[in-house]
C-alpha cells in the first residue's frame, strides 16, 4: 500500500463513521425531525464538522507530499548506492526518522566504499603476490636446473628434487663447473632471505653466498672434498657396500655411490641429522643399486608422503649426483 493511499484510508474511514453517525440519528423517530430542522445549532455543528473534515483533507495532502518527496529521495539514493554510485552524501529534510534513516544510508555508503577500497587494494596486492610468487618459480628454475641442464660433464648424473610451498619461497643458487684439472667444483648457496629478494641477492651479491653455502670438489681420482658454512651434512652413499660413507675421513668416490646436496627446508622436517639420514636410508638400502632414475623416483614419492604428513612452511631442494 501506498503512503498517499495509507493516508487516505486515514481520512476517509472517520468520515464514513461520521456518515453512518448521521444516518442513524436520522433513523431514530424522535431526533430525525430535530436533525431535519434548521436549528442554529445542527446547522452550526455541520459547518464544523465540514470544515474539519476538509481541515483533515488537505492536512492528509500536505503530509503525503512532505514524506513522499523524503522517501522518494531515500529511494533513489538506495538505488544509486546499487548501482555503485557513491559520490554524493544524501541531504534528507523531513520527520526525524526520515533524517535518521538518511543518515543510516550515508553511513552505509561510506562502509562500502571503505569495504571496495580494500577489496580493490587487496586484489593489487594479491596480484602483486602471485607475480613475485610467479617470478621467484621462474628465477629458481633459473638458478638451479638451468644449471644442471648446461652441465657438460658425461663423467656425473644430477637430478634435482624440488617441493615449492605456496608461502614465500626460499631460494638456492648452484654454480656448477669443471676446473683446469678436470676436477668438478660445486657450489650449493641458500638465500638467507626468502622471495624473490632472497634469490635476487644471491645472484647479485657475492657476500651473500657465503652467509649458507657448501662447496664441493669431486677430483677426477674420485677423492671428494666438502666445505660448508651454515648448511646441513649431505648423504653420502656407497652403492657396492650399501651403507652411508663417514665424512669425518677422508673420503673417495666410486662408481655408483650417490651423493645428496639438500636445503635447510629438508633438516627442519627433523628434529636431528640421525632421524634425517634414517629417511635417506629407507631409500638408498632398497634402490639405490636398481638404478639412478629408479632411486631417484623412490625419493621424489617419499619426499611427497612427508610433506603431506607435515606442515611445510620452507620450500625443499636436493641435489643427486652420481659418479658413472
Amino acid at each position: 500500500m501506498s503512503l498517499r493511499a495509507y493516508l487516505f484510508r486515514l481520512v476517509l474511514y472517520p468520515l464514513l463513521a461520521l456518515s453512518i453517525a448521521f444516518i442513524a440519528l436520522f433513523s431514530i423517530p424522535g431526533l430525525a425531525p430535530l436533525v431535519i430542522s434548521p436549528h442554529p445549532l445542527i446547522i452550526t455543528l455541520l459547518v464544523i464538522t465540514g470544515f474539519i473534515a476538509l481541515l483533515a483533507i488537505f492536512r492528509a495532502i500536505f503530509l503525503t507530499e512532505k514524506i513522499r518527496s523524503p522517501i522518494q529521495q531515500l529511494q533513489d539514493s538506495a538505488l544509486a548506492l546499487a548501482a555503485g554510485d557513491y559520490k554524493e552524501p544524501l541531504q534528507v529534510e523531513g520527520p526525524q526518522e526520515i533524517v535518521d534513516l538518511g543518515n543510516a544510508i550515508n553511513t552505509m555508503s561510506e562502509c562500502l566504499q571503505e569495504t571496495l577500497s580494500r577489496l580493490r587494494e587487496s586484489a593489487v596486492l594479491r596480484e602483486r603476490m602471485y607475480g613475485e610468487y610467479e617470478c621467484s618459480l621462474l628465477l629458481q628454475q633459473y638458478m638451479l636446473e638451468n644449471v644442471l641442464d648446461a652441465y657438460p660433464n658425461p663423467r656425473f648424473l644430477l637430478r634435482a628434487l624440488s617441493y615449492t610451498t605456496a608461502s614465500t619461497l626460499h631460494g638456492v643458487l648452484l654454480d656448477l663447473k669443471d676446473n683446469a684439472d678436470g676436477d668438478m667444483v660445486l657450489s650449493f648457496c641458500e638465500a638467507i632471505e626468502g622471495g624473490f629478494k632472497g634469490m635476487y641477492d644471491l645472484l647479485s651479491h657475492p657476500s651473500q653466498r657465503e652467509k649458507r653455502n657448501l662447496k664441493l670438489t669431486l677430483h677426477s681420482d674420485g677423492k671428494l672434498g666438502i666445505t660448508r658454512h651454515e648448511m646441513p651434512i649431505p648423504i653420502v652413499w656407497s652403492t657396492l657396500e650399501g651403507k652411508e660413507i663417514s665424512l669425518d675421513r677422508p673420503v673417495h668416490i666410486q662408481s655408483q655411490d650417490l651423493i645428496i646436496i639438500y636445503n635447510s627446508g629438508l633438516s627442519e622436517c627433523f628434529e636431528d641429522h640421525l632421524q634425517l639420514a634414517a629417511w635417506f636410508h629407507k631409500v638408498l638400502r632398497h634402490f639405490a643399486t636398481e638404478g639412478f632414475d629408479l632411486c631417484l623416483t623412490m625419493l621424489q614419492h617419499e619426499l611427497s608422503f612427508l610433506t603431506r604428513k607435515q606442515q611445510i612452511n620452507h620450500d625443499i631442494h636436493l641435489l643427486c649426483i652420481q659418479l658413472k
